[in-house]
C-alpha cells in the first residue's frame, strides 16, 4: 500500500478531496478525525479506498496505543512528523495483504468504543440518582 503525503494543517491551506486530519499533540496524538484541529497533520491520500485504509490504521494504531512511545515534550507531549510517517508507514507495509482482518479488527474496535460510551451513560446516570436520592431526603425532612 502506497504512503500517503502526509504535512502539518495549515487552516489558510486548500482542503483537497481525499485528507483527513491526526492530532499531533497532547495524550491523545495519533487520534484521527475527519474534520481538522489546530494540533494536527493532513493526511492526503490518492483515492476514497486509500483515504479509508490509511484512516482505518490510523485508528487501529491509536486505539493500540502505538504512538505513546514517541511522545516527546515535558508539559504538552506531541508526536513528530517525522516518527508519525514511521509508525504509519510500518503499519502500511504489515497490514497491505491483510486487509480484511484490519477491517475486522476496526470493526470490533469500533463496537467496543460504543459500549464503553453506554457503559459510561449508565454510570452517570446512577451518580445523578444517587445525588437525587440524598437531596431527596434532606427536603422533605
Amino acid at each position: 500500500m502506497q504512503l500517503p503525503i502526509i504535512k502539518t494543517y495549515n487552516p489558510t491551506a486548500k482542503k483537497e478531496p481525499f485528507q483527513f486530519y491526526v492530532l499531533n499533540k497532547g495524550k491523545n496524538s495519533g487520534r484521527p478525525s475527519y474534520s481538522p484541529n489546530p494540533n494536527c497533520f493532513v493526511v492526503s491520500c490518492q483515492s476514497s479506498d486509500h483515504l479509508q485504509d490509511c484512516y482505518t490504521i490510523c485508528f487501529v494504531l491509536w486505539k493500540g496505543r502505538s504512538f505513546e512511545r514517541f511522545l516527546c515534550g515535558s508539559v504538552i507531549e506531541f508526536i513528530r512528523l517525522k516518527e508519525f510517517q514511521s509508525v504509519l508507514k510500518q503499519a502500511l507495509g504489515q497490514l497491505a495483504e491483510r486487509r480484511d482482518r484490519l477491517v475486522k479488527v476496526s470493526s470490533l474496535l469500533k463496537k467496543l468504543e460504543e459500549s464503553e460510551q453506554r457503559i459510561f451513560q449508565q454510570l452517570s446516570l446512577v451518580k445523578q440518582m444517587k445525588v437525587s436520592l440524598v437531596t431527596e431526603l434532606f427536603s422533605n425532612g
